[in-house]
């Protein structure tokens, strides 16, 4: 990605930097609140089933669980994924 580490820290806090990429380096989709990262998620895809690994660096209340899943279920609709199966 060519980002210096200290270039992110506007929206991700220092001590899960390293929770946002892959270890291949690149960046992992990020989960925003308030303009801050709270987790990070990657997914694949099973036939028609898109699978995420959701990160989410505190465990999230009801109310945010239920916001994440919502947005991620609009992107596999977005991507014609039937069904969403989170990890």
């Amino acid at each position: 990605m060519g980002y210096t580490s200290n270039g992110h820290r506007r929206f991700v806090y220092s001590e899960v930097q390293d929770r946002v990429y892959a270890s291949a380096g690149n960046g992992l989709g990020v989960v925003l609140v308030n303009g801050v990262a709270v987790g990070a998620w990657e997914a694949r895809f099973v036939g028609r089933c898109m699978e995420i690994e959701l990160d989410i660096f505190e465990p999230p209340g009801a109310q945010l669980r239920k916001a994440i899943t919502g947005r991620l279920e609009a992107v596999a609709a977005l991507l014609d994924a039937r069904i969403i199966s989170l990890e």
